[in-house]
């Protein structure tokens, strides 16, 4: 997270790292370190929107999201505050306000309904169907995790691009 904030002008360098790091978010290592920066990332992906790439950002969250319940359920609770501090009044954000609730609906997917992939593979190891290995299903699931990430920070930044035009 160190990094992120330091390099956060070069939109390679910050591309590459969450890349990088999104292609360890099953491991418990990234997890318990995600989890202690939690409040900065979260800050990061709802403030810095100018300054960071937030397309990477944001597909990094929502396959940390993916990965594990807790983390999802924690920045949910922050971006709900951050939702609720900047509701239209007169000291709230409206752009604030809207960046969150879309971060919301999107949380509200990635955790609830998961992905279709996701489900039918569900379904199969609970009938005990095992025609594919425990690696394969674990391949599966990550690269279902990544569709479904780049799929909602692209949604996110055609809605903001329509926000600002």
């Amino acid at each position: 997270m160190i990094s992120i904030w330091k390099h956060r002008k070069n939109v390679a360098f910050t591309n590459s790292l969450c890349d990088e790091l999104s292609k360890l978010t099953n491991t418990r290592p990234i997890l318990d370190q995600v989890d202690f920066y939690l409040p900065q990332l979260s800050h990061m992906v709802l403030h810095l929107e100018k300054e960071l790439p937030m397309e990477a950002m944001e597909q990094f969250v929502m396959l940390l999201s993916l990965s594990s319940s807790h983390f999802a359920l924690q920045f949910f609770w922050i971006v709900y505050g951050a939702l609720d501090e900047h509701r239209p009044k007169k000291n709230g954000n409206p752009r604030t306000f809207t960046r969150c609730a879309q971060l919301l609906v999107i949380l509200e997917q990635c955790f609830i309904y998961g992905s279709p992939v996701n489900k039918q593979a569900k379904v199969g190891r609970d009938c005990h169907i095992q025609q594919i290995s425990k690696a394969e299903m674990g391949l599966i699931l990550k690269a279902d995790r990544r569709f479904f990430a780049a799929q909602s920070s692209a949604c996110m930044s055609l809605v903001e691009e329509s926000f600002e035009g």
